[in-house]
């Protein structure tokens, strides 16, 4: 008898019902090529197998990107031995192909107590081992401390290295440096590291405040001015040329404050458990919550003349409101950025101007607010604002976007001057930025044109219109990072037989690089499976995509139970048909069910 927990899983929906002809309808449309032959034997799948006690799929690599010339490229990953470890920072020479690991709990444990505690702790480990194995007593096992390992880094712009942070400090390593050399030690974290425009230097935030410091140099001075009351300093972005800055400062408690507190009953263990959590619920009263968007000019060193000027005020109407980080123009002289108000339904995208140089012994001119130069009525995912994120082009007035005024996601130019918005990229089929070229011709994207079940990186001439396919197997490619020549890339890479690796593609070079093992043999034994893939019209002429198991002794002229999992959404970026995703329910229990107990699912 199957235990009752599974029963209760959300979204499995069990119809009784008689399984038609396996070429009927449902399975006619298959995309899909055939399954490629494994090495791996497949393994028998059982309720203990697919739901373990420890995570059955070992840590991705993640935070990938490129040095300034491409010729190196970092991310973070902790290997599947180490995966209740924090993650390291690793750097691939592109050119050799050679991966160094550059950061380590024993290379850290030079600066930090807590990576001595968690390395002393797996040094003890080994040692118990080999008493395991010689047939001696073992010591009575215990919490082990842990090494939380690197949050996050950026590259130089100019240079071959790196800073990171670490436990709230920041670390500056040189590539092929042997060790890290520490900046910051401090109660309070660091957070929001970002070099200098011109790589001499660094800002950082800590405590409310924002602080630069240059390389070889003792001072460290503090950007952002006195702001006004209640107001606390949010995101910035220094300008190209780096005389001045935009900020976002927030005034409230913000949309969800923490203070709720609901009961939420969990079933992952035999008996049911309630645990108390912060949680917003939909009757809760909005707290009043002002942003403000200011620009800065930093004036001269060390004299305090900068003007401060807001250029934009708005109050939150809904929880789900979006106010995006505004961006600099080429030329460092505009701002753009996009709100969105969730009761109005209404997007609005706004620019502003930095004042001119003054003329010597002339006043400096003030900064006129920001202006609406398109609105909008967004009807669609309410995932879709936050990735609207205007971005000027390199002729300085042109502005690209995403929106879905179109039914689907798609880029968009948008100029100012008139007013007008045109397409860019168009089909039904959804489309994902992922970064703009150094010269802000081309954007490169992820969409789903080929495969809804698939995500393929594109390169999109602006000027053209054009999609220029990239990638050329068939899986879904996600955390993109693409070299500043455009030449490849690295990304996560995953489909049915094939859990998620990073991976390393040259494009128009030959297939891919896997660079990560981050799964064990069990985990990959259980993956080899591909579900068969279909599509048909509904009544309404809509395109229906889904994926079946069918038992292993399934005979054409056989009626079998049927299990059907639907799920209505989608209400974000993903959709229940989808390359390469394991979940245990949709995956996993729709196999077990089909090879164990004779179900097509």
């Amino acid at each position: 008898m199957l235990p009752r927990w599974f029963w209760t899983a959300s979204l499995l929906c069990l119809a009784l019902a008689t399984c038609a002809r396996a070429q009927e309808k449902g399975s006619s449309g298959s995309k899909s090529p055939p399954p490629k032959e494994s090495a791996l034997k497949p393994m028998e799948l059982t309720l203990e197998k697919i739901f373990p006690k420890r995570g059955l799929f070992g840590p991705t690599a993640r935070a990938m990107s490129f040095s300034y010339d491409g010729k190196y490229a970092a991310y973070l990953y902790q290997t599947q031995k180490e995966r209740t470890q924090g993650a390291d920072l690793w750097i691939l020479e592109v050119a050799t192909g050679k991966v160094t690991q550059a950061t380590s709990m024993a290379r850290m444990a030079r600066y930090q107590a807590s990576a001595r505690k968690a390395l002393e702790a797996a040094q003890n480990r080994e040692r118990e081992k080999g008493k395991e194995q010689k047939g001696e007593q073992k010591q009575e096992k215990t919490p082990s401390p842990r090494y939380s390992g690197l949050s996050s880094f950026t590259w130089s712009p100019t240079a071959h290295e790196l800073l990171f942070l670490s436990e709230g400090d920041i670390y500056r390593l040189k590539v092929g440096e042997e060790a890290p050399t520490r900046l910051t030690k401090t109660r309070s974290p660091e957070s929001n590291v970002e070099y200098l425009p011109d790589g001499r230097g660094y800002t950082y935030q800590r405590d409310n405040a924002l602080l630069r410091a240059v390389f070889g140099s003792d001072l460290t001075e503090q950007l952002d001015p006195t702001l006004p009351a209640d107001e606390t300093l949010g995101s910035y972005r220094i300008s190209p040329d780096g005389k001045r800055m935009v900020f976002t400062s927030r005034k409230g408690k913000g949309p969800f404050t923490g203070e709720r507190k609901v009961n939420i009953a969990s079933y992952r263990d035999r008996f049911m458990k309630v645990q108390e959590v912060a949680r917003q619920v939909s009757d809760d009263p909005l707290p009043s919550t002002e942003m403000t968007v200011y620009l800065h000019e930093f004036g001269e060193p060390m004299i305090e003349n900068g003007p401060l000027m807001p250029i934009f005020r708005y109050k939150y109407s809904g929880p789900r409101d979006v106010l995006s980080l505004p961006e600099w123009s080429p030329d460092s002289r505009k701002v753009v950025f996009s709100i969105y108000q969730q009761t109005t339904g209404q997007i609005q995208v706004l620019t502003a101007q930095a004042a001119p140089e003054p003329k010597p012994g002339a006043k400096r001119e003030t900064v006129k607010p920001a202006q609406v130069v398109y609105r909008f009525l967004h009807t669609g995912g309410p995932n879709t604002p936050p990735m609207t994120h205007p971005r000027f082009l390199a002729d300085n007035c042109r502005v690209v976007l995403l929106t879905e005024v179109s039914g689907f996601r798609h880029l968009h130019i948008l100029d100012p001057l008139d007013e007008s918005l045109e397409q860019v990229t168009r089909g039904r089929f959804e489309v994902y930025p992922i970064a703009l070229s150094k010269d802000r011709q081309h954007y490169y994207v992820t969409a789903t044109r080929e495969d809804p079940s698939c995500l393929d990186v594109y390169r999109v001439s602006l000027a053209e219109a054009k999609l220029e396919r990239v990638t050329t197997e068939k899986g879904c490619y996600e955390q993109v990072a693409v070299s500043p020549d455009g030449s490849r890339f690295l990304a996560i890479y995953s489909r049915f037989g094939s859990p998620q690796e990073l991976v390393q593609v040259e494009v128009g070079k030959g297939p891919q690089k896997e660079l990560t093992s981050s799964h064990s043999l069990t985990t990959r034994q259980l993956t080899t499976v591909r579900p068969e893939f279909f599509t048909y019209k509904n009544r309404h002429g809509h395109d229906i995509h889904g994926f079946l198991f069918k038992p292993n002794d399934w005979t054409r002229s056989d009626k079998r139970p049927l299990l059907i999992y639907v799920y209505g959404g989608p209400l974000g970026t993903r959709k229940q048909v989808v390359e390469g995703s394991y979940q245990a329910d949709s995956y996993f229990f729709a196999r077990y069910m089909a090879e164990r107990h004779g179900y097509v699912t």
